[in-house]
């Protein structure tokens, strides 16, 4: 791959990645801004903290222009992968335990159903996807949303999960966040929300089913997610505990900080001294 190739792609690794920028704004970007950019805040930031015998301001443009893409490349390094931190997904082949969503009976036309769980510790998380085991014999118009917690039921919507296409044989359906993520605080609790969007009109439902081995959700990799109950309305009425351990499984990453412009310097120095010494060694080599 030719270096200006490979400086395209870090520079749009790090935009969508470490920036959060959208895919549409990464195409129009101008990636030599970026480039010039990041370079002007690596003199800015690291000048007082690189060792004088680094000649910094000597440093070939080529040279300082690779190590602005080491510091986005060791910066990007950090944001995990998503993977699962809470659930008991397991499977749900066997199971009849279930909770219904939409419409029960003419007393129950609009069941909705939420399972809670909170986020101790100090970390906080990205949740991008929710898998849950759903099954239907119809043609349901299935809503999942994530809510705040309120006296321990669910609060307002704070968002929806894509439909992953419908539900209709029981199975696994994995949910992705709509706006690509939801970050979740650390000292919050938060619920999983399921209802129909097409329970008054045609009469349809679903059901939301407990694993096979009806085992409550846990925290994940350390995650510090821990189940806090499970709740069902009718319609917009209270909600009132139901049966509990319904399968789940939410994938996300860590939230890292945001480093400061010492940790920056820190990262520069060392690959601007690599990048010298490099380039000393080539010289030497050359003569």
């Amino acid at each position: 791959m030719e270096l200006r190739a490979r400086e395209q792609a870090v520079a749009v690794i790090f935009t969508v990645y470490y920036c959060h920028l959208n895919v549409t704004f990464v195409e129009v970007i101008d990636v030599d801004n970026l480039i010039e950019l990041i370079t002007f805040f690596i003199l800015k930031t690291s000048i007082v903290a690189i060792p004088m015998s680094i000649p910094v301001m000597n440093t070939s443009d080529k040279t300082l222009r690779w190590a602005a893409l080491a510091v986005l490349a060791l910066t990007t390094a950090a944001q995990a992968q998503s993977f699962a931190i809470y659930g008991n997904l397991g499977t749900v082949n066997s199971s009849t335990t279930s909770n219904t969503a939409g419409y029960l009976s003419l007393s129950q036309p609009d069941q909705w159903q939420a399972q809670g769980f909170s986020v101790s510790g100090t970390s906080a998380w990205a949740i991008d996807s929710v898998t849950l085991g759903l099954g239907s014999t119809g043609s349901p118009d299935v809503k999942i949303e994530l809510f705040s917690s309120s006296s321990g039921a669910p609060g307002t919507s704070l968002g929806s999960f894509n439909n992953p296409g419908g539900v209709s044989s029981t199975a696994l359906y994995t949910f992705t966040a709509g706006t690509g993520t939801f970050n979740l605080s650390p000292g919050s609790s938060y619920w999983i929300v399921a209802h129909n969007l097409n329970s008054a009109s045609t009469q349809e439902s679903y059901e939301w089913y407990s694993n096979d081995s009806f085992t409550p959700p846990s925290e994940k990799s350390s995650s510090g997610l821990s189940y806090l109950g499970t709740k069902e309305r009718n319609g917009l009425a209270t909600w009132n505990d139901t049966l509990p351990y319904l399968s789940i499984s939410i994938s996300g990453s860590a939230v890292s900080a945001v480093p400061e412009p010492a940790e920056y310097a820190v990262v520069t120095g060392l690959a601007l001294g690599v990048f010298a010494l490099v380039q000393r060694r080539r010289q030497a080599a050359g003569r």
